[in-house]
Formats: C-alpha cells, structure tokens, sequence
C-alpha cells in the first residue's frame, strides 16, 4: 500500500511539474532588446509601433501580458552595448519604478534580440569597392564572435531568447546583400549551437511592399506585423 501511495505521489509530481514546464502561463513578462527594430522605427525616422508591440499585443490577448517593454532598447545599440548596459545593470523607469535590466531579464517569460546589424553598418561603406570574400566573412564572423558573447550574458539570467535575423538592410547593394546573407547563416548556426530560437528574415521578405522609404533600412508597419508573424510561426507560443 505503501509503494502504490508513492508512485502515485511521484505521478502527481511529475504531471505537475510537466504542466508547469510546458504550458504557458499567465502573468507574461516580455522584454524586447536590441537596436532600432527592436524599438519600432518606422521609415521616417520615428518610434513608433513594432513587431514588439505587436507581439505584445497577442501576448496580452491570449496570455494575460503582465509586463512588456522595449526601454532597455536603442536605435543606435551595437552588440557591445547592450553587453555593456547587462554588466553594468542599466535602468529605466517602468510604471513609476526604476527597473534594471538585470532583474528585468531574471523576471522575463520571452526575451526577443534584434542586434548586429549597426555592428556590420559602420564596418562597411557603401561606397567603398566591392568586397572580397573573405572581407565580408571575417566582419560576419567578428559580429558572430561579440554575439555569442552577449548571448552567454544573458544566458546567465534567462534562456528564453529569441534572435531576430535580418533582411537585406540595403536591397539594391549586391556587397550588402553577401554580407547579410552571411550574416542569416551565422545567426542560423548560434542559434543552433546556443539552443535558442532564430527566426530568418532574409530569404523570403518582401521589400517592394515594405520599404517605403528608399533612403531608409526601416520597414513600415505591415513591414513589422509581417516579422511579428514569422515570430510567432517560429515559437510555441
């Protein structure tokens, strides 16, 4: 009797701690770092509503969002930085409160990481002569190199992340378009390799409809609800 007590206790231990593990609960905290994508800027130069926002918005829709914010983010952010705010635990005010990023990332249920592409923008003029191969390759293993580094960062605190790639910022450049095409297989492999969720942008996103501006990398906001769905088709969420 009491062997059949206890396999039923260590059952009911199980189930719970299953049911905790893989369903999603209510009460979601989501916090979205990077650089400008991560913020929302639309074509013209403003902040406006991004795929973070619309991730939000489906994550108080169906999950009951308990917090979400985009403020640890910033248009100009390299990966060093947001290195650099995580180990001097950067903070901003959230609903009265001063929140470091610390905290913010030990609280988070799903962190989303849109970064590099201001890390292979200053490296490159587009002006400049076409590139050699192995110039392009070595920026993008550079890039790879500080991403990995930030990634192991984080990990210390929270290993929900999920790493947003990049379309051809630059559509019309063929040395630009090598080099995010680099860029995707790389962030491919981290994510692999790291065991976090990529989601790709490069191949298969529409420029003609979603960038208005052809002075300006940013997408408009079909261009953000388009990246916020392939968000959501690529989690479980």
């Amino acid at each position: 009797m009491k062997h059949i007590k206890l396999i039923f206790c260590v059952i009911v231990c199980i189930t719970v701690y299953l049911i905790y593990t893989y369903v999603p609960t209510d009460n979601i905290t989501y916090l979205a770092l990077g650089d400008s994508f991560a913020l929302g800027e639309n074509p013209y130069g403003e902040v406006a509503y991004g795929y973070s926002d619309y991730l939000s918005n489906y994550l108080a829709e169906n999950h009951n969002l308990k917090l979400y914010t985009k403020k640890f983010a910033a248009t100009d952010a390299r990966i060093k930085d947001v290195y650099q705010d995580i180990l001097l635990n950067k903070k901003v005010y959230i609903n009265g409160e001063t929140i470091g990023i610390k905290s913010s990332l030990r609280d988070s249920d799903i962190i989303t990481l849109s970064i590099g592409a201001n890390d292979i923008i200053s490296q490159v003029n587009i002006m400049s002569e076409v590139m050699v191969e192995k110039k392009y390759r070595d920026i993008v293993n550079g890039v790879g190199d500080n991403l990995i580094e930030l990634i192991n960062e984080i990990q210390k605190y929270n290993k929900k992340i999920i790493l947003i790639g990049y379309y051809n910022l630059y559509p019309k450049n063929e040395q630009y378009d090598l080099l995010f095409k680099e860029l995707d297989k790389k962030y491919q492999q981290i994510g692999i390799d790291m065991s976090i969720d990529y989601v790709s942008l490069y191949e298969d996103f529409p420029y003609q409809n979603y960038l208005p501006n052809p002075f300006n990398i940013h997408p408009s906001i079909e261009g953000y609800e388009y990246i916020y769905q392939k968000i959501v088709e690529n989690i479980e969420y």
